[in-house]
């Protein structure tokens, strides 16, 4: 039985610009692409912080909660503007969240189908409420049908997301293979299957380097303890809470994820749990 990788807390940021009669519409529609995107990226709700105006009040209590709890990794906006749309002031709250190791992402945007046709180019259209629940309805049909096709995909062994640091794509579609860096990555991982949470914080900086010097990204530390729980590098495909056997080539066995899971809950005291190896 495989072990789920510990679940990482984020917290979500919305702002409208003024109150008038759409507010609270506007800020749900923020919240829900905000949860949206910690679903997907499988990450644990921990709350969210709303504010009405220019940013500043809200947004520092939840820099104030981040630091005060400690074990916050990311700060979800449904997008950058909602915090600042001067360049400057956007940055200097991402690196203020920085110092005490928050990532602050902004939320992929929602699949969306669009059934209604514009009224330049038709003369009639269906009343606004049934035009809207038919294109739910469709847009619902043809998510599920993608998700099927997307689950078939997996349980043959094939993923179907990018690939992960230190893999690249092959010939075959959903295929990847180590390259030399996602090699060296595989041997910091198997050091901290064998010596534990003594050995994590050089995991941390070796791999830092080695995506660094090989790509053009510097990760935060949050960024590679999921890097280090990914359950890819030992073979397996997570998706939708379930673990699938891929075709890639491992850089570590199962038992050595478990012992690289069990050093990363040791030195964060979180709890990981159990799921079922489909």
């Amino acid at each position: 039985m495989l072990k789920e990788p510990p679940q990482l807390r984020a917290i979500g940021y919305c702002r409208v610009a003024s109150k008038d009669k759409d507010t609270n519409n506007k800020l749900e529609k923020q919240q829900n692409k905000v949860r949206y995107h910690m679903m997907n990226e499988d990450l644990e709700f921990a709350t969210s912080f709303n504010e009405i105006g220019q940013a500043g009040k809200a947004l520092m209590e939840a820099y104030d909660y981040c630091n005060a709890l400690g074990d916050i990794y990311y700060l979800v906006v449904s997008d950058f503007t909602r915090i600042a749309r001067d360049k400057k002031i956007l940055q200097a709250w991402i690196d203020k969240f920085a110092e005490i190791e928050v990532e602050v992402v902004e939320a992929h945007e929602p699949y969306k189908v669009n059934l209604i046709p514009s009224q330049e180019s038709v003369d009639y259209r269906l009343p606004c409420e049934l035009s809207q629940y038919v294109s739910e309805q469709f847009a619902k049909l043809q998510s599920d049908c993608v998700k099927r096709a997307m689950l078939d995909r997996v349980k043959k062994g094939y993923s179907v997301t990018s690939p992960p640091l230190g893999y690249r794509t092959t010939k075959t579609k959903g295929l990847y293979e180590p390259s030399d860096f996602g090699r060296g990555i595989g041997v910091a991982m198997q050091s901290v299957a064998r010596d534990g949470t003594a050995f994590l914080p050089n995991a941390i900086d070796i791999t830092r380097y080695l995506v660094a010097r090989n790509t053009d990204r510097k990760l935060t530390r949050s960024q590679v303890l999921r890097v280090l729980c990914n359950p890819y590098y030992a073979g397996y495909l997570n998706y939708q809470g379930n673990m699938y056997k891929g075709l890639h080539e491992p850089l570590i066995t199962h038992e050595q994820h478990e012992a690289i899971l069990k050093a990363i809950q040791n030195a964060s005291h979180k709890t990981v749990k159990k799921i079922v190896v489909k």
